[in-house]
């Protein structure tokens, strides 16, 4: 028994979005500059302007210091920043 049309176009459309996820998924970016430094979740963070990219994301400090650490050292240098592992607070009820 042959395919029906309907499950060809499914397998076929299947297919195209494998592609296309790993198309996207090896795109790079390029850090333009550093925005500012941001505190999510008791972990640094830094608001990043990507080259060719409309907006601005928030990046991990630590994912950052692998790919950009002379840009982030140059950054809290000049802007005197220092990020410290914050204290675990117990909640009094």
């Amino acid at each position: 028994m042959s395919p029906s049309r309907r499950q060809v176009f499914d397998f076929i459309e299947e297919q195209r979005n494998l592609i296309l996820n790993q198309i996207l998924k090896n795109k790079q970016y390029i850090i333009s500059k550093l925005i500012k430094p941001v505190i999510k979740y008791n972990k640094g963070y830094y608001e990043v302007e990507l080259k060719y990219y409309e907006e601005n994301i928030t990046v991990e400090r630590e994912l950052l210091v692998e790919d950009i650490g002379p840009m982030i050292l140059r950054f809290e240098k000049k802007n005197i920043l220092i990020f410290m592992i914050a204290r675990t607070r117990k909640l009094v009820r």
